[in-house]
This record gives structure tokens, sequence and C-alpha cells, in this order.
């Protein structure tokens, strides 16, 4: 009974480890907002918003009729601003947009496609994972060595108080 209270404990540890060494996700930041509205006389209009902390770099909409792409330059976006595309896109059957740009950001920006008028999208920041200490090899080793020698003299101490050749429990009392 108590061997495998004991080799229950090195399982619980083990799993211990083993969460240490993962990394927990990191969660995304919104930095901006993309957005496609109608106008009934100059037609589908775009607006990138940029609250993030820094400028966006060559604001572009990519437009997909099904048939022809074809592209809106913004150009850069300043930091907490607005931009709004202007030219008259009256008879062009959009079926998607999509934004891209470039920023000083380390990381990933997720760069959102709307598909249908009169939506908007949140254009999300995933900052890099922090940097995770990683034991030695050699740390792993000791570890590993240590609970390989707990799960032997227990297993040891077991056999010998089953078999008769000691006496008293196998945990020693």
């Amino acid at each position: 009974m108590v061997g495998r209270g004991v080799k229950g404990r090195l399982v619980l540890l083990a799993g211990a480890l083993v969460l240490t060494c993962l990394v927990s996700p990191v969660s995304a930041v919104p930095i901006g907002a993309f957005s496609w509205d109608e106008d009934p006389f100059f037609g589908p209009f775009f607006t990138v918003d940029n609250f993030s902390g820094v400028d966006f770099i060559g604001v572009v909409v990519a437009l997909h009729t099904g048939t022809v792409s074809s592209t809106l330059l913004l150009g850069d976006l300043a930091t907490n601003t607005s931009i709004q595309s202007t030219e008259d896109l009256t008879g062009l059957q959009i079926t998607s947009a999509t934004l891209s740009f470039s920023s000083t950001l380390p990381g990933v920006i997720v760069y959102p496609a709307l598909s249908a008028p009169f939506t908007a999208a949140v254009i999300d920041y995933h900052p890099p994972a922090p940097p995770v200490s990683v034991p030695e090899p050699a740390t792993w080793m000791f570890v590993a060595m240590g609970l390989v020698g707990i799960a032997a003299v227990s297993g040891v101490r077991t056999a010998l108080a089953r078999s008769g050749l000691i006496s008293g429990s196998p945990d020693g009392s």
C-alpha cells in the first residue's frame, strides 16, 4: 500500500515538473479596428483605427471581387488616429477585403478580413511569449536519477516486507 502511495507521489511530482515546462498562452491585445461601410453615392469605403502605441506603416486594403483583385493604398497611420478610403468604388462588387500593414511591434499581428458590408473587426496583436528558463540537461538527469532511486528503494522495501525478510511494514514503522 505504501509503495503505491510513493509511486503516486512520484507520478504527481513528474506531472508537476512537466507542467512547469509548459508556457502559458499569451492573450491577444486589441490594437486597432477595421471596418467596411457603404455610402449611397460613392459606394463602399473602409476605415482603419489605430489605438496602439505605435504607427501602422503602409496600410493597404486588398479588395477581392471574385475575378479581379485591387488594392487601396491608405498610407501611414499614426497612433490614436483613423484613416478612411476616399476612392470612388461605385459599381464595384466587392466580395471581401483584407487589411495589411507594417509596424515595429514584435510578435504577431492578426490582420482581419471582412466579407460583407457593414462589418467590422478588431486588429489583434499577440506579443511574443516571455523567455522561459530551462534547466540544463545535467539538472534533469539528477532529478530523473533521484526519482528512479526513490522508486527502486520503495520497490525493494515493499518486496522484502512481503517476502518476510524484513519485519514491520514497508514504511519502516
